[in-house]
């Protein structure tokens, strides 16, 4: 029952690729309209962990940014 009842919980394979193309085409409009070298953009948090469940679930991003020190008043 427990296991049927966490497999029922995980986030479907189809909507974790649907959300990692949104989080590329965000990527991408955030690339073009900064001022700052955005190099690459991960998935982190729960979801990247696959600890997240369906019922309630966000998407945590990293993006690196290249040749930029603090401070980061620009």
């Amino acid at each position: 029952i427990l296991s049927r009842l966490s497999c029922s919980l995980t986030i479907p394979e189809h909507i974790v690729m649907e959300c990692n193309q949104k989080r590329e085409r965000v990527f991408n409009l955030l690339q073009a309209k900064s001022h700052y070298k955005l190099d690459r953009c991960r998935l982190a948090g729960g979801t990247a962990k696959k600890t997240s469940i369906i019922i309630d679930f966000d998407l945590d991003c990293v993006i690196y940014v290249n040749n930029q020190e603090p401070p980061f008043d620009d």
